[in-house]
């Protein structure tokens, strides 16, 4: 099996290509440079047993070639400005990128001839500020430039499916956790105060926003799995959310962070961490992919915040 991925050097592309390496199959991916920090770091377990080419998603030449030559089986669509808050500094470039770079890939692979099956993976942000359990069949109603771009772009695999008989399917993550997580996520952005705090770095102080937005959260892991049983198994033009069914608040993932900790940490509010366009909750329901699937998720999200801590405290103790 020959799987490609774009973002293979991301959050989650990295876990999903130790993952699919470690299943033995063929793995290759597109990334913006083959060296720096990235992809030495995220990908330092496999870097000798995967396939890394530079370039741009929005690059549909350079794609259509490299697919031409790889013959990948299936394609995993993970390349993105993939955080709320990323976005909203540049509204942009997440559009340019998260669009565009999905049009692009899309239409790469249509020119190449390939039969791969693509996955384009989007986000449960698109389902905005409405009741849930969100299922599938939820209105799309995108309420910052994050989820607005996720939802043209989710969209246009559904265009190019439609039209032009591309093997897509549509995902739909609600949020992940755990190592790697860049610390624009909200998860990620209080381990790291904690570990500059046990490091001596800052004051005994975590600053934080909203704590009162209510989210979805699962294990990375438990992500990867559910994009590694993907294939073959979904219906091309459909989409699936994934998701635990289970809400969480901010202020529930703080304490659990802070009672992993033997500091005592004083909570400060600001109102400039605070982020327009935030929805308060957003829950998903699975049930439609767990069924075609056998998708469960099985590590506690308790396992993933700590790993996450402890990789900052890891980082903290570098030079």
């Amino acid at each position: 099996m020959k799987a490609f991925l774009t973002g293979i050097d991301g959050f989650a592309g990295s876990h999903l290509a130790d993952r699919l390496v470690e299943d033995g199959e063929e793995v290759s991916g597109l990334v913006v440079s083959v060296v720096g920090e990235g992809p030495r770091e995220r990908l330092s377990r496999i870097i000798d047993r995967v396939r890394l080419e530079p370039g741009d998603i929005r690059d549909q030449k350079l794609l259509a070639a490299l697919f031409r030559e790889i013959k990948p089986d299936v394609v995993y669509h993970l390349a993105a400005v993939a955080s709320v808050q990323e976005a909203s500094g540049a509204p942009d470039e997440a559009f340019s990128v998260n669009f565009h770079g999905t049009a692009s890939v899309c239409g790469a692979l249509l020119d190449s001839g390939s039969e791969a099956e693509i996955l384009v993976v989007t986000s449960g942000e698109v389902y905005g500020d409405q009741p849930g359990p969100h299922r599938e069949t939820a209105p799309l109603r995108p309420a910052n430039p994050y989820s607005v771009s996720k939802a043209a772009a989710d969209l246009l695999a559904f265009q190019q499916f439609y039209h032009r008989g591309l093997r897509a399917v549509r995902l739909r993550p609600f949020n992940h956790v755990g190592p790697r997580q860049a610390p624009s996520f909200v998860c990620s952005d209080f381990a790291r105060q904690i570990a500059e705090i046990e490091a001596g770095r800052r004051p005994p102080a975590i600053s934080v926003g909203s704590l009162d937005s209510v989210r979805d959260f699962l294990s990375v892991r438990d992500v990867v799995e559910a994009y590694r049983l993907a294939p073959g198994r979904l219906e091309h033009g459909e989409a699936y959310n994934v998701a635990s069914g289970t809400g969480r608040s901010i202020a529930e993932i703080l304490d659990l962070l802070l009672g992993m900790t033997e500091i005592e940490i004083e909570v400060k509010q600001e109102s400039s961490r605070r982020r327009r366009g935030d929805v308060p909750e957003m829950v998903g329901d699975s049930t439609r992919f767990r069924e075609a699937t056998g998708w469960e998720p099985l590590h506690p999200l308790e396992e993933a915040i700590a790993a996450l801590l402890d990789e900052w405290r890891t980082r903290m103790k570098r030079p």
